[in-house]
């Protein structure tokens, strides 16, 4: 048996497994402080759905029941707008197709449209016979108006024609009506 009475120089590790080492006890510190945040976290969430679950739970008081009916009441009202506003026809259509289709020296004065049967009565005043014809020919060959018609017609005490006139504008005159494209009809 021998004893070793020469001391030996004591082996270093590699610093590859040093570095493990720290790593390994910092990474265990990390996941047990994960653990116990989250646990905290999880039980907090627990009684704040406990206590949801109680408040939900609970009988409604007689202001919230009369909340709850004026707030359908007011949702059914809104409803009723929305598919009132969806169905409308906009009138500012019949205004940007009699801006694009009056002739410079016609004034209107008078309008009248019915939205059901999309008829149009104009009242107006020109110069003369020859600008009234104009209108009227621009009036006949704009494809969105099937029909033009002069009602009346008369001279005013300036001399100026004075002349009442129908249109009755295409039944899908709403949509396809392209403002300031002259002579866009239905394709």
């Amino acid at each position: 048996m021998e004893i070793g009475l020469i001391p030996k120089k004591p082996t270093e590790k590699p610093l590859w497994q040093i570095i493990l080492l720290y790593f390994s006890v910092g990474f265990l510190f990390m996941v047990v402080l994960a653990m116990v945040i989250l646990s905290y976290a999880g039980s907090k969430a627990k009684l704040e759905i406990a206590k949801l679950d109680q408040e939900l739970n609970r009988p409604k008081t007689a202001a919230e029941i009369q909340l709850e009916r004026e707030v359908l009441q007011a949702q059914a009202r809104i409803s009723n707008f929305k598919s009132l506003i969806e169905s409308a026809k906009p009138a500012s259509k019949v205004f940007e197709l009699l801006e694009r289709t009056t002739h410079p020296a016609v004034v209107f004065g008078q309008l009248s449209f019915s939205a059901v049967d999309n008829k149009i009565s104009l009242s107006g005043q020109t110069d003369n016979f020859q600008t009234l014809g104009q209108q009227l020919l621009i009036f006949q060959s704009e494809p969105l108006i099937i029909k033009s018609n002069l009602e009346q017609i008369g001279i005013g005490k300036s001399g100026s024609v004075e002349f009442n006139i129908s249109l009755v504008l295409n039944e899908n005159f709403y949509e396809v009506f392209r403002p300031y494209e002259s002579n866009q009809g239905i394709k």
